[in-house]
Formats: structure tokens, sequence, C-alpha cells
């Protein structure tokens, strides 16, 4: 079994005449049918049925043509993302913190897009519960293209670029524990509630 002998099985499941599909496929009717002959031997079962000059899907067919149809459709979009991205196109994964939301990224992604007026680009953004090491993690596994986050040291795997710079602010109470500080760190607030404001 291989690709072609999917997509002819496909193609005569909707055309249902061997003459007709093997046109449409640029191949001659004999090796259409020995195509399908050679697929239904490695199945087991018939996947055609004669009905007159044509033929229709058997039971199996037609659960056959169910699953292929899904393979093929999900190879060919994933054939034309990878067409997309050679040329520069396609869907960027962008993971990035809450913070940059608001107002940063938006004004970077609408600058690029006009850069870049007669490319096809989407985005795909992810916000929501990621930290930092989050981000790292997710690039350092492909599952993102770009991140927006905090600078670390010592990652060796990722290339930090400077683009933004915020001031971290906390307020709390009088009595509350982190008062006492002239300085607090992000790890800590860890143990405490926080309500997040963007400017």
């Amino acid at each position: 079994m291989n690709l072609y002998h999917l997509r002819y099985f496909s193609t005569l499941a909707h055309i249902e005449h061997y003459t007709k599909a093997a046109d449409i496929l640029a191949i001659t009717q004999p090796s259409l049918s020995y195509a399908i002959s050679t697929l239904e031997e490695e199945l087991g079962v018939k996947l055609f049925e004669k009905n007159g000059r044509n033929v229709t899907l058997t039971k199996y067919g037609k659960v056959f043509l169910n699953d292929v149809e899904e393979v093929l459709n999900r190879l060919d979009s994933s054939v034309n993302s990878l067409k997309l991205a050679g040329k520069g196109e396609g869907c960027i994964d962008v993971v990035f913190l809450r913070t940059l939301g608001i107002d940063f990224l938006p004004k970077i992604m609408r600058g690029f897009l006009e850069e870049n007026p007669t490319k096809k680009i989407d985005f795909n953004l992810y916000c929501d519960k990621v930290l930092t090491s989050d981000i790292l993690n997710g690039l350092k596994e492909k599952k993102y293209d770009l991140g927006f986050c905090s600078k670390l040291d010592n990652e060796p795997l990722i290339e930090f670029i400077p683009v933004a710079r915020q001031e971290l602010v906390v307020i709390v109470p009088l009595d509350h524990p982190l008062a006492v500080k002239d300085e607090v760190r992000l790890e800590d607030t860890i143990l405490y509630k926080l309500m997040l404001e963007y400017k």
C-alpha cells in the first residue's frame, strides 16, 4: 500500500467509474485496476462492487474511505503548511507573558503584517497560565516559534533579544509581610494572592 494507491482509491470512490477516474488521475485504466486489486488483496476485503458499468463502495470500502480521506486531508494540510513556511508564510505560534498582550504585542504584530502585506501570515497566540519558565520550556520543545518573556541567565539553547522593559510594582497593606522589604523578588509573591493591573 502506498500513497498513490490511497489517492487512486479515493478518486475512484467518488467517480465510481474506472475509465473516468483513470482519466482524472492521468493513468491508464489497467494501472488503476491493478492498484485497486493490489490494495484489496493487501487489506483482505473487497472495497468495490460492480454496479452496471460503474462501481460502488462496499460496506468495508465506505469505512476505509472515511479513514483514507482523513489521512489524505491531514497530509495535504501539513504539506501546504510546510510549503507556506518555506515561503516565509503560514502560521506563527507566539507565546507571551500576559502583561505584554495589552499593548506591546498587538503593535508588534500589526507592524510585522504591515511590512509583509503580500504574505499570508496568521498568528496563534498563547498566554493563559504561562510563566517565563513555561515559555522557555515550550520553545525548547518546539511548541512555539517565538516567545516574549523575562530574560533568564544560563539558558544556552535560547537566544534572548531585549524588546521592552517593564517596571513591576507591588502594593500591599502596611501590615502585610512584604511591607517590611525594600525590594521584592517575584518569587517572594508566590505565597500570596495577586491582583494584576496593566497600564
